[in-house]
């Protein structure tokens, strides 16, 4: 298992991690397989997407607009009520093919992080499995 440490920015932000998910399986010698990826958060996620220009800030739009501001029963952490949601059907895992050592992505698909309460220090724990 492989953590990378993932430093947002911004209070919502969208980071792209496709070159160090990459980098990390060639590090490690993957070749043909699954790479599995979970975000031990709960006010982040992980998913793929089109990042062209504009591209990160539409994703955050939609999703302020998927979620909107409810009167939320929580008692602790109020505040955080919208981002708890946001991540949990966002998704803090994300399992990805591995062919050749490379990720099988599409042509403009990119993987990132959803910061939903930055800026902060996120962990992303990497796990492979290999096909014979």
């Amino acid at each position: 298992m492989i953590t990378l440490h993932i430093e947002t920015k911004r209070p919502k932000e969208v980071v792209d991690v496709t070159e160090r998910v990459q980098l990390a399986i060639q590090q490690h010698g993957l070749s043909n397989g699954v790479i599995i990826l979970f975000l031990p958060h709960t006010t982040a996620a992980l998913t793929t997407a089109n990042l062209e220009p504009g591209g990160d800030q539409d994703l955050l739009e939609a999703f302020e607009v998927i979620i909107p501001k409810l009167a939320y029963k929580r008692v602790r952490n109020l505040e955080q009520a919208a981002n708890y949601i946001m991540s949990a059907i966002i998704d803090p895992s994300l399992t990805l093919p591995v062919q050749e050592g490379r990720l099988k992505l599409g042509i403009r698909q990119r993987l990132v992080l959803i910061e939903l309460n930055g800026p902060r220090d996120r962990e992303v724990t990497l796990t492979f499995l290999t096909s014979g």
